[in-house]
């Protein structure tokens, strides 16, 4: 199996078509939304207004033996509950040694206030082993903001 070096969610990524260096720009840690934002917390699934990429880097586990893998990204809410919405990719470590998987998600997801836990998992012989989890707090802007 691929090894995983790291997941980011960040506002941006850009590869430098030259140098094909990737630069994540305004890393996630929190993120707020308005309170004229008319939503029902803890029944539904909710988006923020803004874009949002999840970034992973794998490589291969063996530099000199070409694989593949699938990653898959689910978001859990505070209470537990599991966003039905799935992201897979394909990671395609046949011709080169790394693989960058970008994650583009139209609106961060959210369920309640809180920790939303972004979870990063990789299939490789038919089983997905997670392989790693970001925490994202979401909080709800004072009124007087």
């Amino acid at each position: 199996m691929a090894d995983h070096i790291w997941s980011v969610v960040c506002r941006s990524a850009i590869i430098d078509r030259y140098t094909n260096t990737v630069s994540l720009l305004n890393i996630i840690e929190s993120a707020e939304f308005s309170p004229d934002q008319p939503i029902s917390e803890g029944k539904e699934w909710h988006n923020l207004q803004s874009d949002a990429f999840i970034v992973s880097y794998l490589i291969r586990s063996d530099l000199e033996q070409p694989e593949q893998c699938q990653i898959r990204v689910k978001v859990v809410a505070p209470d537990g509950t599991k966003n039905d919405k799935e992201i897979i990719i394909e990671a395609d470590l046949s011709e080169h040694a790394r693989f960058r998987g970008i994650f583009h998600l139209k609106g961060l997801p959210f369920w309640s206030s809180g920790v939303h836990w972004f979870y990063v998992a990789l299939k490789n012989d038919g089983r997905w082993k997670e392989i790693s989890r970001i925490p994202i707090t979401i909080t709800q802007k004072s009124p007087e903001e």
